[in-house]
């Protein structure tokens, strides 16, 4: 089998033209969305989460082309794929495609020319990035590498791991070029070991304007109620307001007030903010039952509704290792020296195992819109109402724990995730 020993770069993915969305990529979104459920379910319960599923899903399955026998069928399992390698590999150009960053046509008064002019606006940015750092010399057979040109648009570097600092130094400039200077140290001189072989990141970006802003002068600083245990009873923080039309949804219950609601926020052009409300008391309980048919539920039966929303302006960064929560997910073998097989990356008679998996996100939401990012590095050893009276807006007050999915609504995958239990942390 061929080998590619200077890891050269494929050509660029050609990403302009956003073909109708494939059954394919939905089963890979929901996929990557429900490993992402299940990754948070496992994380601490005490404070603030935040990652990025897509961020998670992308790096692994960049393993999927070369991961070879048990390996591969739990790296599969895991993120819920089926059919073939090349199959996912279609699925992953295809989604790339979908998350091109898209444009509108604006229209605005030129003073200097005394005209009307169009011109073009980014209405979000988003990028999906893959970066394979290797040891120099170390030999990866052609056929991965072509996989993970072609389909993740990755590319390729040449680093000695014997020299921890200068390693961790590359890996990290080139996070936090991909994600706008908003990660800068996914990896630490001392996470970088000399017998490592290839540490694959992956790296998203985010940035939105809401398609109807808040009004900054509104922001009152108000009272958000912590989860009982937390030792104050609330804290104030800066709560947004406005008025509009939104797609609403409340759960069936006997009692007067519904164990959950959740209304969806738009952004411009097809991506938006799921925030799912628990009522007081039922916390956990909504926790628990966070799925991607829960997800599924919400999306079938939300309707248009008048609301009257309260939202905080917040920021956050989260850092997680992933490696036990994996392995507790059933991607046992990718971690053991003895079975892992990774004969599909590298020729090379001692193989590769992985040591450690490293999660990060950022995420800031103010009146103007959201701006997020996430990185992970997998380290290889060896809408208007036109009534006459209009009704009364219902009121959706975010003045308690809630989670948030950031999504685009296309495809429908999850480019985010979290927990809020106090926005003032």
């Amino acid at each position: 089998m061929s080998e590619c020993a200077h890891y050269p770069k494929g050509e660029p993915v050609d990403l302009t033209a956003v073909a109708p969305v494939s059954s394919a990529v939905r089963s890979l979104c929901d996929g990557f969305n429900g490993l992402g459920l299940d990754l948070h379910r496992r994380l601490p319960s005490g404070g603030n989460t935040f990652i990025s599923p897509l961020s998670i899903g992308a790096a692994l399955a960049a393993l999927l082309p070369g991961a070879r026998g048990q390996t591969g069928a739990e790296l599969a399992r895991v993120l819920r794929v089926e059919g073939t390698t090349e199959d996912t590999a279609r699925a992953m150009t295809e989604l790339r495609r979908i998350l091109e960053p898209r444009t509108i046509e604006e229209q605005t008064w030129s003073e200097e020319n005394q005209a009307l002019e169009f011109a073009e606006r980014e209405t979000f940015r988003l990028s999906l990035v893959t970066g394979l750092f290797v040891e120099e010399a170390y030999p990866l057979h052609t056929a991965f590498c072509d996989a993970l040109s072609e389909a993740f648009g990755a590319e390729f570097f040449s680093v000695t791991f014997a020299n921890a600092e200068e390693t961790a130094d590359r890996v990290n400039a080139w996070v936090a070029d991909k994600t706008e200077d908003r990660i800068t140290s996914l990896v630490s001189p001392d996470s970088v070991l000399p017998d490592m072989r290839l540490i694959l990141a992956n790296a998203v970006y985010f940035k939105a304007r809401w398609a109807d802003q808040f009004t900054e002068a509104r922001t009152r600083a108000k009272p958000f109620h912590l989860l009982p245990g937390e030792g104050t009873a609330s804290v104030d923080v800066p709560m947004m307001a406005k008025q509009g039309t939104f797609l609403h949804w409340k759960s069936e219950s006997e009692s007067e007030s519904a164990d959950v609601e959740a209304l969806r926020i738009d952004y411009e052009e097809g991506i938006s903010m799921l925030v799912v409300l628990p009522a007081t008391g039922r916390f956990a309980e909504v926790e628990a039952a966070l799925s991607t048919d829960f997800l599924a539920q919400i999306h079938a039966a939300s309707e248009r509704t008048l609301v009257d929303v309260e939202f905080p302006r917040f920021e956050m960064r989260f850092e997680t290792g992933l490696g036990e929560v994996l392995q507790e997910l059933g991607l046992q073998t990718a971690f053991d020296i003895a079975s892992a097989d990774f004969g599909g990356i590298t020729p090379h008679p001692d193989g590769l195992f992985l040591s450690e998996a490293i999660h990060q996100a950022w995420l800031k939401v103010d009146e103007q819109g959201t701006e997020a990012a996430a990185a992970t590095a997998l380290m290889a050893l060896g809408a208007v109402l036109v009534e006459e009276e209009p009704p009364l807006p219902m009121p959706f007050v975010v003045d308690r724990p809630f989670y948030f999915f950031i999504q685009e609504r296309l495809s429908g995958a999850v480019l985010f995730m979290g927990r809020v239990l106090n926005p003032a942390a």
